[in-house]
């Protein structure tokens, strides 16, 4: 620890005991990273939607195989005695992504350490709001990629109007599921595994007379009159894990009005494929992926600094990323809902 001797008194440096927030101070926090990146029980489907693929670099081209389709041409492959195999042709295409950081930080003030009482940590609470923050944003980001209606074919969207929305409850539902179905299958060569279903419209579905007639026992409805979560996952002939439910919502509202809140994913459902092993940038047929580029090794990163004159230390987290929709064919929207 450094002194000084000021008219003739030694005073203690306050640089070595709390360095300013430059960027020598600033330093990787081992504990928070590993509270950040474990983090749970948020109310966002996102991650699950699209797989993260690590990369090296932050912006490069990743592959689209078959975009042709010439990989479906029905070919013999009868060989004669000492004539060559027939060729396969095989092609792609490539797309860009580009990576942005999206850093959060947020702070501990001095005072709020002394004064928390257990079991408060103020340090993973921060950390913790921070990652919030971050996985917000994407949230936002991805929910805007699925919902943008714009983005998909005629044959791989539609508009509920009237009667036919899912608020109604004698609407018919299963023939949109089968449209889906149809739709991917003939494009993409697979069929739906997953399905967003805000949690709004999960509940008008639950009460759609078609889906509980179709679990009716001797023509009784369960006690309750709801349909489960398994069996409207059933309903649509996917797994229940993969049948999400998003809860998430934002504040609409400018800085410091009251709070407008709405629900992230909006009057929307949406049938796809999704390849939960589809980890590399090259590889597996998915709807979409998150390129992630790793910081130290990691793909989350918590840092610390100083704000010495504020008397606050920042935990500030960051990912570098980018979302694409890799394979729009293997998605099905449906607006309106909800009336």
């Amino acid at each position: 620890m450094k002194t000084q001797i000021i008219n003739g008194r030694s005073v203690v440096d306050a640089l070595s005991v709390r360095k300013l927030a430059t960027p020598g101070s600033v330093h990787i926090d081992q504990l928070m990273t590993d509270f950040a990146i474990n983090y749970g029980n948020l109310p966002f489907i996102g991650r699950q939607v699209f797989p993260t693929a690590p990369v090296q670099k932050e912006s490069d081209k990743y592959a689209i195989f078959n975009s042709d389709r010439r990989q479906q041409r029905v070919k013999t492959g009868l060989r004669a005695p000492k004539s060559r195999a027939e060729v396969v042709d095989w092609k792609h295409t490539t797309a860009s992504y580009a990576c942005q950081e999206y850093a959060f930080a947020a702070g501990v003030d001095d005072r709020e350490r002394d004064n928390a009482d257990a079991p408060i940590a103020p340090d993973q609470r921060a950390t913790a709001a921070a990652v919030t923050a971050i996985e917000l944003a994407m949230e936002a980001r991805i929910a805007t990629l699925v919902t943008t209606a714009g983005s998909y074919a005629a044959a791989h969207k539609t508009t509920l109007v009237g009667a036919a929305q899912w608020s109604t409850a004698a609407s018919a539902v299963l023939s949109v599921k089968l449209a889906a179905d149809e739709a991917i299958q003939a494009d993409a060569g697979v069929l739906p595994n997953s399905a967003i279903i805000p949690f709004k419209v999960f509940n008008k579905l639950r009460l759609n007379t078609e889906v509980k007639a179709a679990f009716a026992v001797g023509g009784v409805a369960s006690k309750t009159g709801l349909v489960t979560r398994e069996q409207l996952a059933a309903y649509f002939d996917i797994d229940v894990e993969r049948l999400f439910i998003p809860g998430g919502v934002k504040n609409t509202a400018a800085l410091g009005a009251a709070a407008t809140l709405a629900d992230i994913w909006g009057d929307f459902a949406w049938f796809g494929f999704v390849d939960p092993g589809a980890t590399s940038p090259l590889d597996g047929i998915t709807f979409g992926k998150i390129f992630a580029k790793a910081q130290e090794g990691l793909a989350r990163l918590t840092r610390e600094f100083r704000d010495d004159p504020a008397r606050t230390d920042y935990k500030e987290v960051s990912e570098i990323t980018d979302e694409k929709i890799t394979a729009i064919e293997c998605g099905y929207l449906v607006s309106d809902t909800l009336a």
